[in-house]
């Protein structure tokens, strides 16, 4: 049986993961071969699927894909003004909020194919 408490604290760690994973992607975005761009599409469409077990929303199901946007965006905004920050610039960048997206949003797309309770 399912119950609110339950179902927002994964929530909770879905969003937590998200974050961390961003962190991490960026950080490591400046390796040899840009594997985290990969990394950030399959763990991104991951935490939508998990997240899709407990609702039949899509906005609510977006929640772990709007942290991990929202973490690389501030880490993409705060770049220019503190260069401590590994952050590169340049296609790489753009390729990892890509994929993410993208990765992130499949799931949610494709939600009313697979349950037909899903809100439209």
């Amino acid at each position: 049986m399912r119950n609110r408490k339950g179902i927002g604290t994964a929530y909770v760690w879905l969003s937590l993961f998200a974050a961390i994973s961003a962190l991490l992607e960026v950080v490591y975005l400046g390796a040899k071969v840009p594997y985290t761009v990969v990394v950030a599409f399959l763990f991104t469409m991951v935490l939508s699927r998990t997240s899709r077990l407990w609702t039949s929303s899509r906005l609510v199901a977006g929640v772990p894909l709007v942290v991990w946007l929202a973490v690389v965006g501030i880490l993409v905004w705060l770049a220019p003004q503190r260069p401590d920050i590994l952050l590169p610039v340049g296609p790489r960048t753009i390729a990892l909020i890509g994929a993410g997206v993208c990765g992130g949003l499949w799931p949610l797309i494709t939600m009313a194919e697979d349950n037909p309770d899903v809100e439209r």
